[in-house]
């Protein structure tokens, strides 16, 4: 979903940056993105072995340790500060205006459609991203979702991609799975079999074991 299918509008590290100036916390945009990205290597490592039984309680308790996560890589520990960022965080995530299609995907989606028996989204996401599709207008281009928080575990956890071959009706050697993260979609893919195609739009990535494309529509080669 982020990143692959949509592009988030930066709101949520506007929202930390200006939260951390009003509690006199020095720190810039750049701090925030940097600890973000600190907080998601450390976090794809725990994802690839965790899981939770799912509920909504437990996915509000995950995007809290999330925000908490984030927070603890700027130095900020205040578990009040944290609080607020999550409820702040929560509003920002479920609002479709926050997210932008990518000019690739309509294109792609409609093409797959006709090219493939089954199509669907697996994502690190809260318990409302079903919703959220159909309010980008997104969901009737696919036949199933699988969201974490309703798995009870995340990308790269095989038990995710695991779900997500039962719901296709596919053995692995017959999916491809595209995201933009190497960790999670690709290596992640690859552990049950499954073929990850890297999506790298702004053509940095290495040359590896895994087809890379720029453009969405390039998925089609390999379909």
């Amino acid at each position: 979903m982020g990143f692959t299918l949509v592009n988030m509008d930066g709101s949520y590290g506007r929202t930390l940056l200006q939260m951390a100036d009003d509690a006199g916390y020095s720190i810039t945009l750049d701090d925030v993105r940097a600890a973000s990205r600190a907080h998601w290597r450390v976090q794809d490592v725990q994802n690839a072995v965790q899981t939770w039984e799912p509920s909504i309680e437990a996915d509000e308790a995950v995007g809290y340790e999330i925000d908490r996560g984030i927070c603890a890589h700027l130095g900020i520990t205040d578990a009040a500060f944290v609080a607020e960022l999550h409820r702040r965080a929560r509003v920002i995530y479920r609002d479709p205006t926050r997210y932008t299609i990518f000019p690739d995907v309509l294109d792609t989606l409609i093409a797959l459609r006709r090219a493939v028996p089954r199509l669907g989204i697996v994502s690190n996401w809260d318990w409302r991203l079903p919703e959220l599709c159909e309010r980008l207008g997104l969901a009737s281009y696919f036949d199933f979702i699988v969201v974490s928080a309703r798995v009870g575990c995340s990308k790269p956890n095989p038990c995710i991609f695991r779900e997500a071959l039962r719901q296709a009706g596919a053995m692995p050697e017959r999916v491809l799975h595209v995201g933009d993260s190497l960790a999670a979609d690709v290596r992640g893919a690859q552990v049950v079999g499954i073929t990850g195609v890297l999506v790298d739009r702004a053509g940095t990535a290495a040359p590896g074991d895994y087809p890379v494309v720029r453009d969405l529509r390039e998925v089609l080669d390999w379909v």
